[in-house]
Order: C-alpha cells, then sequence, then structure tokens
C-alpha cells in the first residue's frame, strides 16, 4: 500500500517538476525531518543515522534517549526489541547491554539516510 501510493506521488511530480525532480525525496519524504534530527542532536544523531544507513540497524541503550525518540516521532525509523520477530534483523546484532534497537521506516528511507548522512 505505502510503497505504491509514494510511487504515483513520485511520478505525479516528475511529470509536474520535470528539471527540479530529486527521487529521493519523493519516494520518502523525510530529508527535512533527517535534517532537523541532525541540528538538534548533530553528534548523536548522526552516529545512530549513520549506522541505520550502513547497517540498517542501530542499537539503542534505551527507547526514551530524546534523539531516538525524535527519530521515531519524525518517521525516519522505528524502535524494536529483542524479543520481537523482525525480518532480516538477525540475532547476532543483539549484545547483552541493549534490547532495543533502531531501524528505517522503509528501504527507501534507508536510501534517502544514507544519501544525507554518509556524505558528512
Amino acid at each position: 500500500g505505502g510503497h505504491l501510493l509514494r510511487m504515483i506521488k513520485a511520478l505525479l511530480s516528475l511529470t509536474l517538476e520535470k528539471e527540479d525532480f530529486f527521487l529521493g525525496q519523493n519516494l520518502n519524504p523525510i530529508g527535512s525531518n533527517i535534517t532537523r534530527v541532525l541540528k538538534q542532536f548533530p553528534r548523536d544523531g548522526l552516529r545512530y543515522l549513520r549506522k541505520m544507513a550502513e547497517c540498517g540497524f542501530a542499537l539503542v541503550s534505551e527507547p526514551s534517549e530524546p534523539v531516538v525518540e525524535m527519530i521515531v516521532r519524525c518517521n525516519i525509523g522505528g524502535i524494536i526489541d529483542v524479543h520481537g520477530t523482525v525480518v532480516d534483523v538477525p540475532d547476532s546484532v543483539w549484545t547483552s547491554s541493549s534490547g532495543y534497537g533502531l531501524v528505517p521506516i522503509s528501504e527507501s528511507a534507508r536510501n534517502l539516510i544514507a544519501m544525507r548522512v554518509l556524505a558528512l
């Protein structure tokens, strides 16, 4: 459902914007939210977002950390825990020090995060 709707929106934007079209922003419009996180939490935001882009997963000590809450609230990623069943998150990523992790909301979100933070 959501992926199809984003694709339709992207195609409509391509038709209207032509040269000004940016695929990443239209497939997953979270670019401004990524910027907000990085402005408010430059060091920790970059650390979590970079790990999410590189690995698709970032360990979290506490889901109540302000930077983690903002990433979730901005619809960039979601919290998972060690006891949940999550596709493509192997048991080997969990450590004894953390029972929580952040994952991007979609693969297109992960790609957009990568485009924004891996160049920094």
